[in-house]
């Protein structure tokens, strides 16, 4: 039984690897930046499409699964059929670094288990950033569900890897009583919060470039933790310094924001968007004649999170058609929003050459 777990496993892991490398070399003979096959300009239509084929082959998949195994009558295909519908699921979208790592990291969770408790790990592993995107909403109030030790892992290494990447020093807070260690929030009554993750960086550079560093590796983080199945919350603290939580602030650090985590009591709401034409501009021309890249990331910027749904930025696309001018506007933690919105825009256009003014 053993052999076989290991078999499967091997099979998983090598046929994602050769989708991912055959979808990088089909993108590299086209032209086409690595980036854009991890995050792919989807609409809307485009989605609902694909979540009606994925939905079929699940219905095929518990089909095959209630049938009985060849000379074993008394087992069923669960396990098999699990792996199957995972790899197809993986291969159906084109999030192939987040789905390769995810897939690698947590297949202990649907490898084995009962096929709910699979299903539910896949539709995480499969949803990708835009998708993400589009369904993460603000939540405040938090049930006591807790997080479970698998999941906490995962966030843990995402973490990691944003200090690494950001040169910060996030840490991810667990605290039954209160993750915000008695601080008072900025806006917004928040209920029953007990993970966070506290955004915090060295101020010894110039404090705008630390608040958006904390926007663009926070916001990646709030999607992950979204692509596991959580929900959470931009927050702003006051008293950092003076607090009963668990994470540490080092001499020259602070901590511009911190993310609320769990799972909510209810969903959050849609929040509202500028027109393109308010977060975007061509230098020297008009948004109508801009190139399809430019536009989707100005969509994507349209999805991002914003105190008070200001939404304080504006992108450029300046005269040579590549470089890309990223301002703050005048607005409540402009800095913040704007290393927010930066990153749905390299995410939506696979776009990263962009300066900040």
């Amino acid at each position: 039984r053993a052999a076989n777990h290991a078999t499967g496993l091997a099979a998983i892991i090598a046929t994602v690897l050769s989708a991912f490398l055959a979808a990088v070399s089909a993108a590299s003979a086209r032209g086409i930046p690595v980036r854009n096959t991890i995050s792919p300009n989807h609409n809307r239509s485009a989605l609902h499409s694909r979540a009606s084929r994925i939905s079929r082959a699940r219905r095929r998949g518990r089909m095959a699964a209630r049938g009985p195994r060849p000379g074993n009558p008394g087992k069923r295909r669960t396990t098999r059929c699990t792996q199957a519908r995972a790899v197809a699921r993986i291969l159906d979208g084109i999030c192939w670094v987040e789905a390769t790592v995810l897939i690698a990291a947590r297949h202990r969770l649907h490898y084995g288990r009962r096929r709910a408790a699979a299903q539910a790990c896949i539709r995480r592993i499969c949803m990708n950033i835009v998708e993400a995107m589009e369904r993460r909403h603000a939540v405040r109030d938090f049930s006591d569900r807790p997080i479970d030790d698998d999941t906490l892992r995962a966030l843990n290494e995402a973490v990691d890897a944003a200090n690494a990447d950001g040169g910060l020093d996030v840490q991810l807070v667990q605290d039954d009583t209160d993750a915000f260690g008695g601080c008072p929030t900025h806006y917004g009554r928040f209920k029953n919060v007990r993970y966070c993750i506290a955004l915090i960086g060295s101020d010894d550079e110039d404090p705008a470039q630390l608040d958006r560093k904390v926007g663009y590796y926070g916001e990646r983080l709030a999607l992950t933790a979204t692509q596991l199945g959580m929900d959470s919350s931009w927050v702003v603290l006051h008293e950092t310094h003076d607090h009963d939580g668990r994470w540490r602030l080092g001499e020259g650090e602070r901590m511009p924001a911190a993310l609320a985590l769990g799972y909510g009591n209810r969903p959050g709401r849609a929040h509202r968007s500028k027109p393109l034409e308010e977060l975007g501009a061509v230098e020297n021309g008009d948004l109508s004649g801009a190139p399809d890249w430019f536009l989707s990331g100005l969509r994507a910027v349209a999805l991002a999170p914003s105190a008070l749904g200001k939404q304080p930025v504006r992108f450029t696309l300046l005269e040579d058609g590549k470089t890309v001018l990223a301002q703050p506007l005048e607005g409540v933690q402009a800095d913040i929003c704007l290393g927010i919105a930066r990153y749905h825009f390299e995410v939506g256009s696979g776009h990263t050459d962009i300066v900040v003014r």
